[in-house]
């Protein structure tokens, strides 16, 4: 039988125990694991066999004292169980270490930014802070303006500070969301909001009614809601258990719709006959068959390339003018909606 083995943290290998080994100065084995570095092939390739042998990494933080950059990315959000987030997180986590950015997953509390989290979070030395969440208390946002380091917002804006932005269209979302409701003959519509601190609510709130004060029609019914399941539920039994039932919905996301489905489902109207639905996302659950919801689709791909190569850049230049990028927002049509 083979012993035990021993799972005690162990003494880290260094470079010099590297150059110790290969009989070289250690500044030798930095060069060689610097790409662009002047070491002979033959002195590289038998310092990264020797390295590999002795189980040697080099250790970016350390590197990151000599350069004044530890290439680390602080990534924080209050909504990792999300179907967004979690995508977002995953597209932003694999762009940056493609550009040898290394993510810092900096989770915050759902129930909203205490003072100690906020100090936690800049106890980190990270080059940059990406905040991926539409729902960001005003103290955090004052503490990132305060900071001095850059910091990117995701599908939000802080107006008055100098912030990052990048973020999907949510006004024209919304603004094309009633567009093709009205095309599609709704006459009253509604509309179920979100977290009423997320700027990206605001936006696609403000979007629906603007096209339906285009289009001659009155201000769209509000019911609140949190972006969760129960509370689309909730909103579905306010806006079509009594008299004055809308003929059409606008979700500000496709979970709250999908609640609002069931709810429509239970009391026997039809969709789209009786009533036709719009939510917000794309989340894989809007494409099921029992659903079939039209959406508008945030284009996460884009919103991560930008985000990731505004930080290169950083990482680059130093330095950037403030960056306000606008993703579009697709509209995918599926039966939640009539047929033009």
């Amino acid at each position: 039988m083979s012993p035990p083995k021993d799972h005690r943290f162990r003494r880290r290998v260094t470079a010099w125990d590297v150059a110790r080994a290969a009989g070289v100065n250690q500044s030798v084995v930095s060069r060689a694991f610097n790409a662009g570095s002047r070491v002979a092939p033959e002195t590289r390739e038998r310092l990264l066999a020797i390295a590999k042998e002795l189980g040697y990494a080099p250790n970016a933080l350390a590197r990151g004292l000599l350069t004044g950059r530890t290439r680390l990315i602080g990534i924080t959000t209050v909504q990792i169980n999300s179907e967004i987030s979690s995508r977002l997180l995953q597209n932003l986590g694999l762009g940056l270490l493609s550009v040898d950015l290394h993510p810092l997953l900096l989770p915050l509390s759902p129930q909203g930014v205490l003072a100690d989290e906020i100090h936690r979070l800049f106890t980190f030395d990270v080059d940059a802070l990406v905040l991926v969440s539409a729902a960001i208390s005003p103290a955090l946002v004052e503490a990132c303006t305060a900071w001095g380091r850059p910091v990117i917002l995701l599908n939000r804006v802080a107006p008055g500070h100098r912030l990052h932005s990048i973020r999907t269209d949510d006004y024209g979302g919304g603004r094309l969301a009633a567009q093709h409701l009205l095309e599609r003959g709704a006459q009253s519509l509604a509309f179920v909001s979100g977290p009423a601190d997320a700027t990206n609510v605001q936006a696609r709130r403000d979007g629906f009614f603007a096209a339906a004060e285009a289009a001659g029609q009155p201000p769209p019914r509000i019911v609140a809601g949190d972006f969760a399941y129960p509370s689309g539920v909730v909103a579905g039994r306010t806006l079509l258990g009594g008299p004055g039932r809308p003929d059409a919905v606008f979700c500000a996301n496709d979970v709250m719709a999908l609640g609002l489905m069931d709810v429509a489902r239970e009391l026997g109207i039809r969709i789209p006959g009786d009533l036709q639905v719009v939510g917000f996302d794309d989340i894989t659950a809007a494409s099921f068959a029992g659903y079939s919801l039209t959406t508008l689709r945030h284009d996460l791909d884009i919103v991560a390339a930008e985000t990731v190569a505004l930080l290169a850049d950083l990482q680059r230049d130093g330095e950037a003018s403030l960056v306000d990028r606008v993703v579009s927002a697709r509209l995918i049509d599926r039966r939640s909606t009539h047929d033009l």
